[in-house]
């Protein structure tokens, strides 16, 4: 099992449709939660349907060791946000869970 969650941007939401590289980004242990401040998440909290808003982003490791290559291969189209041979530039630094209204 990974030790990340992949979350996928709708398309409202990403400032430039052309930044391929945002539109999927790792959610990870060493993300910092500003509602709890804490690092991390649970993941038998997190369903699919789970709103996430990203404060700031850094790069992932692998980005880190070799940019220019690691950016080209993270503009790539995905087949899903899943895709396990794709490359991921950023990762989530800070995030807050968004609840959606409760309708009673």
């Amino acid at each position: 099992m990974n030790n990340h969650l992949i979350l996928e941007a709708k398309d409202f939401f990403v400032f430039m449709p052309d930044r391929l590289e945002l539109h999927c980004i790792q959610l990870d242990k060493f993300a910092f939660n500003v509602e709890n401040r804490t690092y991390g998440y649970d993941r038998r909290l997190i369903s699919v349907r789970d709103f996430v808003w990203i404060y700031d982003l850094q790069p992932t490791m692998a980005a880190l060791s070799s940019p220019a290559d690691h950016l080209s291969r993270a503009r790539i189209q995905r087949i899903s946000a899943t895709d396990p041979d794709a490359a991921f530039f950023f990762r989530a630094h800070r995030f807050a869970f968004v609840s959606p209204p409760v309708w009673s």
